[in-house]
This record gives C-alpha cells, sequence and structure tokens, in this order.
C-alpha cells in the first residue's frame, strides 16, 4: 500500500465521521473542499480555497465519466483526488489559467 493509498483510507474515513451516508451532488462545495483540503495535507501543500474554476473542472470531468454523485467513500474520494492532480497538471501545462 503506497503512501497516497493510505492518506487516501484515512481521508474517507474522516469523511464517513463528517459526511455519514450522504449522497451529495458532485460539485458540493463542502466534500470537494474536504477532499481538496486532505490532499493538500498529504502534499504538504497549503491549502487554498476551492474556486469556481475548479468546481466547474470537477464537475465537467466527473459528468464525462456519469459521476453525478459523490458520497463518504474510497470511489468518490479516490476521482476527486485524481481529478485535483489532472487541474494541477492542466495548470502547470498552461492550458487552464
Amino acid at each position: 500500500m503506497t503512501d497516497t493509498d493510505k492518506a487516501i483510507a484515512r481521508l474517507v474515513r474522516e469523511a464517513k465521521k463528517k459526511f455519514g451516508k450522504r449522497v451529495l451532488p458532485s460539485n458540493d462545495p463542502e466534500f470537494m473542499k474536504f477532499v481538496y483540503n486532505g490532499r493538500a495535507r498529504h502534499l504538504k501543500k497549503p491549502p487554498t480555497p476551492v474556486t469556481d474554476q475548479i468546481r466547474d473542472f470537477v464537475k465537467e470531468r466527473l459528468s464525462r465519466c456519469g459521476l453525478e454523485k459523490v458520497s463518504a467513500d474510497a470511489p468518490s474520494v479516490w476521482e476527486l483526488w485524481d481529478i485535483f492532480d489532472d487541474y494541477e497538471f492542466q495548470v502547470m501545462m498552461g492550458r487552464l489559467p
């Protein structure tokens, strides 16, 4: 199990405590911020606000794969984590402002 796997497992446990069994829209600001900040903590980055641009990027990516709802489970957290990685890559490559 990699460090990232462990971080995500820990984040899922924290998410279950905070969100319970609720099913949320994929661009729920509170859940998105929770995962984004958990990822930043693991990467030792300062937490930053989840902007409208990030929220729109996530919503578009999730709708491509038909994931319109998320919950405090590993697939939802993994998917958001991967999308945040992709978002930062797109910014770094100059494809997004």
